[in-house]
C-alpha cells in the first residue's frame, strides 16, 4: 500500500455528526489537520479567521444540504469571496442534484458521495491536492 501523505489544513462542513467524525478521521489519517462545522455559518466564520490570521485551507468539504442551515453551495460561494482560489469538494446522499452532477458549473472542484469511501476520498484527495 502507498501511503499517501499529506499536509495541511482542511474543513469540512457536514450536519450528520457521524459524518463529521468518519470525515475527520478519513482525512486525518491522510495528515491532515481538519476543522468540522456543523454548518455554513460558522464553518465561513472559521474559514474567514484562518485566511485573517494568515493561514489557508488546503480545500474544504461541503455537504449540500444543511437542514435549517446554509448549505454547501452558498457556504461556498461566500467562501470565494474571501479567498477565490480556495477549492471546494462538493458532498451529499443525494447524486441526483444538478449541483451533484454538474459541479464545475458551480465552481468546485470535485464530488464526494457519501457514504464517504476511504479509496474514493484518498483518490479525490490526491487528484485536487496535485492542481
Amino acid at each position: 500500500i502507498d501511503e499517501l501523505c499529506f499536509s495541511g489544513k482542511v474543513l469540512l462542513m457536514d450536519d450528520d455528526e457521524m459524518i463529521r467524525m468518519v470525515g475527520e478521521e478519513l482525512l486525518g489519517s491522510f495528515g491532515f489537520e481538519v476543522v468540522s462545522a456543523a454548518e455554513g455559518e460558522s464553518a465561513v466564520r472559521l474559514f474567514r479567521q484562518e485566511i485573517e490570521s494568515g493561514g489557508a485551507f488546503k480545500f474544504v468539504v461541503l455537504d449540500l444540504t444543511i437542514k435549517g442551515g446554509a448549505g454547501g453551495l452558498e457556504t461556498f460561494q461566500k467562501m470565494k469571496k474571501i479567498d477565490p482560489g480556495i477549492k471546494g469538494i462538493v458532498s451529499s446522499g443525494y447524486s441526483h442534484d444538478p449541483v451533484m452532477s454538474n459541479f464545475m458549473d458551480y465552481g468546485f472542484s470535485a464530488v464526494l458521495k457519501k457514504p464517504y469511501n476511504f479509496d474514493e476520498l484518498k483518490e479525490l484527495v490526491s487528484r485536487i491536492s496535485s492542481v
